[in-house]
């Protein structure tokens, strides 16, 4: 097994401040909380601040997606085509492709590289939060709540900004780093659905999926969020759920499939997420 490389979509979403979303996906959005403790280091999403803070203040809502040019051609690494396959069935499902499994193996290709491109962000300003969080108590009388916002080892993050895009292009490689011609209309031929599939490159190599639905289904591949704690009010009765709010920043949390197709090393059936440090890839080959 070769060294850990930082995978170059990683790099420039971190350096933005952002999180990544290795298998695009719908079900992420600001507010949404996700957690882990000592006893399971891998994040997941345990459901929104509503689920567990009640007041009669109403939920913020998050702004308008914006155009973010500057996350435009987002790239990844050159991932092996197994793998990359794998990872292009779940964005496609994502789009609403009815048969969104691809077989590349009557060509040549060896590795396919994924560009995000129609960029948008959704946030919410974390004043916002704060201002829903000032009125209301944590419902302790939950047991998920007091694990979570109570238990020594537990830390909880709240999502403030998701990255989302409408299409994604796919380069395809040889063994020797040389684009593989693809035909869109066979491809989009397989796929079906509401994805519409065009070629990207004069030579073919590269074809562009885009969500053909309206409006247009948006992909999620990153997220900003911010480590949420909860204080007891001293002396206070725990079960009055009354205390203090507190966010830090939190870099370098990345959502993740686990090692596909099965085997000894695989972790689980589903998305997941883990963290990683400044050494971490999108993939370790």
């Amino acid at each position: 097994m070769s060294p850990k490389q930082k995978d170059p979509s990683i790099s420039k979403l971190n350096d933005l401040g952002y999180n990544v979303i290795k298998v695009p996906r719908t079900d992420i959005a600001p507010l949404d909380l996700l957690a882990h403790d000592s006893s399971s280091p891998q994040l997941r999403k345990i459901g929104t601040i509503s689920t567990f803070w009640k007041t009669a203040a109403p939920v913020p809502t998050p702004g308008p997606p914006s155009v973010a040019a500057s996350l435009n051609n987002t790239h990844s690494n050159k991932l092996d085509l197994g793998f990359g396959l794998d990872l292009l069935k779940g964005a496609l499902a994502v789009f609403g492709a009815s048969a969104p499994s691809l077989d590349l193996s009557h060509t040549n290709a060896k590795s396919l590289q994924f560009n995000y491109t129609g960029v948008t962000t959704v946030s919410i300003d974390t004043g916002l939060i704060g201002d829903y969080l000032t009125e209301g108590k944590l419902n302790v009388g939950n047991p998920e709540t007091r694990h979570r916002f109570l238990d020594q080892g537990s830390q909880v993050y709240i999502i403030t900004e998701v990255i989302r895009s409408t299409s994604i292009t796919v380069t395809a490689t040889d063994s020797n780093g040389n684009g593989v011609s693809l035909s869109a209309p066979e491809i989009n031929g397989i796929i079906g659905g509401n994805v519409s599939v065009k070629p990207s490159s004069a030579t073919n190599s590269a074809v562009t999926f885009e969500s053909a639905t309206t409006p247009p289904t948006a992909a999620n591949f990153g997220f900003k969020a911010m480590l949420l704690t909860w204080q007891p009010t001293p002396g206070a009765d725990l079960g009055a759920g009354t205390g203090t709010w507190a966010f830090a920043d939190a870099d370098n949390i990345t959502f993740a499939a686990p090692v596909l197709g099965g085997g000894s090393n695989a972790e689980s059936t589903g998305p997941v997420v883990f963290e990683t440090g400044p050494e971490s890839c999108l993939l370790d080959l």
